[in-house]
């Protein structure tokens, strides 16, 4: 729709939220002087296993807001009103949420032509506030083992994480936002007891041809669901699983990185964390377990785990179609999937290649486009949560000294030497094999994982 067509609602109201049993109720607003209001309503539904919220609660009250906000991403990009109306917080709180709704929206900017806002602001506090209420998890816990909430995504990453963490306690659980069939599996296979929250989007949302549509910063929402539940729970920690590799962007716009991964990067982890010592004022603590590790260290750990093998799956374009799709795994043909395939088959056998994949995706001539993509060798990055070029090519660069690349991938290689890594192979190699020490794991929890990694 041309831009000249579309309305322009000036303000987006964070109405209020209603507590109505396992139910949580978040109202939205975009108004305009000229223009009938839109109102929204997006509806979260604790399972039954999950306390329901104490309003009186500070933390919990905390907590509510900040998912208000940060579901309200899904509504604010429709017509990106320039006035935000909302309950005031403090500076460094706007400045977070501030941020969250510019760059943590870049691919959204990006893919629609437009520039970062500069001047989009949060409400600010004018008088001082009560220090949040200090809590620790220890006090509410009723065993001596940690209680941890895994956070499932339905991939090797989050398959990896339970592995490692059921090492650490025997009280995990499994979590996701959302309905996610792989998911569930994984937690299965894995022997976790898994819960999910429903969430409902205002239908009316789909229902306006000429708002703008486009990603959202979406692990941004699920940290906050999951730190919501977690609290509700007594839980110790919510771990995801994001590598450090998500801090490769996709290009620049105007000087700043556009990162489809913004919210699985190190930089979100971060603000994340700083944002719950200043409102909770204790646990539970939210990091990423995989942090310290490469796609490529991830994927050695995965093949590790046979009995993990046939339940999961990372295509999205698969979750997009067929949510319940037990007989569509693999779509094949997104980003998503070449990677995958590229990233695991170097270190699983032949037969246990084809047994999860059931076909070979580098050699379809109509993924050839997405390989050189991929290898860093095309237009630019895909827009999926995918690894780096780096890692790319050195799997590729292994498959190739494997002499298990064929059909286009072998004619990738011999058209595009330049695909695969010709110094310092083994030594780029093994440094990917080897973690990091940026991270923001707790210090705890440093000798048990990289005894495990």
């Amino acid at each position: 729709m041309p831009t000249q067509t579309r309305k322009k609602y000036e303000r987006f109201i964070f109405k209020d939220y209603q507590l109505e049993g396992q139910k949580i109720k978040f109202f939205y607003t975009l108004s305009a002087n000229h223009l009938p209001p839109l109102d929204f309503c997006e509806c979260l539904e604790l399972p039954p296993t999950v306390p329901p919220p104490n309003p009186q609660d500070q933390n919990l009250a905390k907590l509510l807001d900040a998912c208000h906000k940060v579901l309200g991403l899904s509504y604010y990009k429709t017509y990106l009103p320039e006035t935000i109306v909302a309950s005031p917080v403090s500076p460094l709180d706007a400045v977070f949420w501030q941020e969250l709704y510019s760059v943590g929206l870049g691919e959204f900017y990006f893919r629609n032509n437009l520039p970062l806002p500069q001047h989009l602001q949060f409400p600010t506090q004018t008088t001082q506030t009560t220090q949040a209420q200090r809590f620790e998890v220890g006090s509410i816990k009723t065993h001596m083992e940690p209680k941890i909430m895994v956070l499932m995504g339905g991939g090797k990453d989050s398959a990896v994480v339970c592995s490692i963490a059921k090492h650490v306690s025997n009280s995990c659980i499994g979590f996701s936002l959302g309905d996610n069939f792989w998911a569930a599996k994984t937690a299965e296979s894995a022997g976790l007891p898994y819960i999910q929250v429903k969430r409902t989007l205002d239908p009316a949302l789909f229902q306006l041809p000429d708002a703008r549509n486009g990603h959202i910063p979406i692990s941004a929402c699920i940290a906050f669901v999951s730190t919501l539940v977690a609290y509700l729970l007594g839980c110790n920690y919510v771990i995801a699983g994001n590598e450090r590799g998500a801090d490769e962007g996709n290009v620049e716009l105007a000087g700043t990185t556009i990162n489809h991964q913004w919210s699985k990067g190190s930089h979100f982890e971060d603000l994340f964390q700083q944002w719950c010592r200043r409102n909770l004022g204790g646990g539970p603590s939210y990091f990423s377990l995989l942090r310290p590790l490469s796609e490529i260290h991830i994927a050695k750990l995965f093949a590790q785990l046979p009995d993990l093998h046939p339940a999961f799956s990372s295509c999205n374009g698969n979750f997009k179609l067929h949510p319940q799709g037990l007989n569509q795994r693999w779509c094949g043909r997104c980003a998503k999937c070449v990677f995958t395939a590229l990233l695991l088959k170097p270190h699983l056998t032949d037969e246990a290649y084809r047994h999860i994949f059931l076909a070979d995706f580098l050699e379809n001539p109509q993924n050839q486009t997405t390989l050189l993509n991929l290898l860093g060798l095309g237009t630019m990055k895909p827009w999926d949560c995918v690894g780096t070029f780096m890692e790319s090519k050195l799997c590729f660069t292994m498959l190739y000294q494997q002499q298990r690349l064929s059909g286009m991938a072998w004619e990738v290689a011999q058209t595009y030497p330049e695909a695969c890594v010709s110094e310092d192979f083994r030594d780029q190699w093994q440094k990917h094999l080897t973690p990091t020490h940026q991270h923001f794991l707790p210090p705890t929890w440093l000798p048990q994982i990289y005894a495990y990694y």
